[in-house]
């Protein structure tokens, strides 16, 4: 279940403003015409924020979806007005921003961060603006392609859907919401977690266009969803370990500043780490730290657990005394050393021979353990350095009774 929450944390945030946005517009309609201009506006004063913040802190990921953003919000609202009132011409603007927009928002998220101002940058942004003047020309000229996709039956099936929107900007909905929905399950990253509720946010926007104010609201959710994620995805570089995705020893000196009461401090390292890089290399290394930090992540009894700094760890447990906290570092102590994994054979080919000859490239298993120092804020160690103190005595003690124990 904790495992299950930590999942689906990311998209609190998002599915929570749509599901704001969708009650709100139906109380929107009893606003002043003065404030129903300024929710017409909201959109961009939120794309604009959004992209400042995302130019800032070096999204171009995040910057270019909002640009994407920001031309189908303003092509959906301003196309009628250059085709001169045309309302023959209003389904088959919703058409092509149901397909593009979606399309767009994929292709952006799955680009590498390089940049806004730089000459990939600028093709990104001209790559956006002739889309949106390919589309207005078939507008303006007549052309029938928008109509055909329109009335593009690729369903055998009568099946109503929202806003009389063509069945294959559906069915483009539902495959970039899956290539999302993957790929975040490979990242497990804010920005990632964004994507489907923006998709989401436009394909409402489109799909509810009947409503005069589905179209800023929905957009403007998206711009809070984008704002949020950029927020988010900037506050995990500074506070999270980039390799095992713990909080980084600067989330632990605030974590430490908020301490109060009674509470035990624990430190952890893992045994022969530098023997262990040394024998078996940097890269398995690696995976060793990322598989003792997962062990550490679901520490029981509320302990908050970090990543001090190279091979050590540490868990704080507020509200906990000394002889409350060592049971679950026992715990966790011997879930680290049960807990192996399969280094690859250096000989075996990446990929198998199709006639099942070669060597075979068996694994060796590898396990590894910890040893953990505790130590409590009592009548000795009254201050929050003098514990800190106590266990890292407390850990050198554990490493001197042989490894793989806990001492206190």
């Amino acid at each position: 279940m904790k495992k299950f929450f930590r999942t689906a944390a990311p998209f609190i945030v998002p599915l929570g403003l749509l599901i704001t946005a969708f009650f709100c517009l139906s109380r929107l309609e009893a606003l002043s015409p003065g404030l129903k201009w300024l929710v017409g506006r909201l959109p961009y004063i939120l794309f604009t924020a959004a992209a400042i913040l995302s130019w800032r802190f070096n999204r171009s990921r995040a910057f270019f979806i909002v640009l994407v953003l920001a031309a189908g919000e303003l092509f959906i609202s301003a196309a009628p007005v250059l085709l001169h009132g045309n309302k023959s011409a209003i389904p088959l603007i919703t058409t092509a921003a149901a397909m593009l927009v979606p399309i767009n928002l994929l292709v952006f998220s799955l680009l590498k961060e390089r940049g806004v101002f730089t000459v990939w940058g600028l093709m990104n942004a001209a790559f956006i603006v002739l889309q949106t003047g390919l589309v207005y020309y078939l507008l303006k000229s007549g052309s029938k392609v928008l109509t055909t996709i329109n009335q593009w039956n690729m369903i055998p099936w009568d099946i109503k859907i929202p806003g009389q929107l063509p069945q294959l900007s559906v069915l483009i909905y539902i495959a970039v919401l899956a290539a999302m929905l993957i790929r975040f399950i490979a990242t497990r990253s804010y920005p990632d977690a964004a994507a489907p509720g923006v998709l989401s946010a436009v394909f409402l926007a489109v799909s509810l266009n009947r409503d005069s104010l589905a179209i800023p609201v929905f957009f403007s959710a998206a711009g809070v969803i984008m704002i949020v994620s950029v927020i988010q995805d900037s506050y995990s570089m500074a506070f999270l370990d980039e390799l095992t995705g713990l909080p980084s020893r600067r989330s632990l000196k605030y974590e430490l500043m908020k301490l109060s009461g009674k509470y035990t401090i624990a430190m952890l390292d893992i045994d022969f780490f530098k023997k262990f890089n040394d024998t078996y290399g940097h890269d398995v290394g690696d995976q060793v730290l990322k598989m003792v930090a997962g062990c550490i992540k679901d520490v029981s009894g509320s302990g908050k657990p970090f990543r001090y700094g190279g091979e050590e760890f540490t868990v704080v447990f507020p509200n906990r005394t000394l002889k409350e906290a060592i049971p679950f570092l026992e715990e966790l102590r011997e879930t680290v050393s049960k807990k192996g994994f399969v280094q690859r054979s250096a000989d075996r080919p990446k990929n198998n021979p199709k006639n099942g000859r070669g060597k075979s490239g068996t694994g060796k298993q590898l396990f590894v353990t910890i040893s953990i120092g505790a130590a409590e804020k009592n009548d000795r160690n009254r201050l929050l350095d003098e514990v800190i103190i106590a266990a890292d005595k407390a850990l050198y003690r554990a490493k001197k009774k042989g490894r793989n124990c806990v001492s206190r």
